[in-house]
């Protein structure tokens, strides 16, 4: 069963200004950890287009889900959908998610058995990401 677009627009709505609340969180925690303003930026953008943007894309999400769906962000959305898509820019992503989630799970926001899980899968799934990555980059479907 689907969604109307106004329940659609509300669900992103509501998902989004939860998310800001995530990102401010997000900056002070980086913020605290000293590292330079432009990776800061960096990992700001990445988990602003992770969460505002590809989790809401077809069916809103909340931030407390998108941990299970790193699969198809770097399979299918990344590079379709984002004109920067490279396996640098995979290899950013992945860091932005690891330190985002951990955050969460300190927070009490995420379990730490979902936050393992999405590890897991990227530890297992990295090469397959990248490669993937730098075929598709390569074939120049743009």
């Amino acid at each position: 069963m689907g969604i109307d677009y106004k329940q659609y627009e509300k669900y992103v709505a509501k998902y989004q200004k939860e998310n800001k609340k995530h990102l401010e969180a997000f900056r002070n925690d980086l913020e605290a950890s000293h590292l330079s303003p432009k990776t800061i930026e960096k990992h700001i953008f990445n988990m602003d287009l992770y969460l505002n943007d590809y989790m809401n894309y077809e069916a809103p999400t909340p931030m407390k889900e998108g941990w299970c769906m790193i699969g198809m962000f770097f399979t299918w959305y990344f590079p379709r959908k984002c004109a920067f898509f490279n396996v640098t820019g995979a290899k950013s992503m992945m860091a932005s998610l690891k330190k985002f989630y951990k955050l969460m799970v300190d927070n009490g926001l995420v379990e730490k058995e979902d936050y393992d899980e999405m590890i897991d899968e990227m530890k297992a799934r990295r090469e397959e990401f990248l490669r993937y990555c730098d075929e598709y980059f390569e074939d120049d479907f743009f």
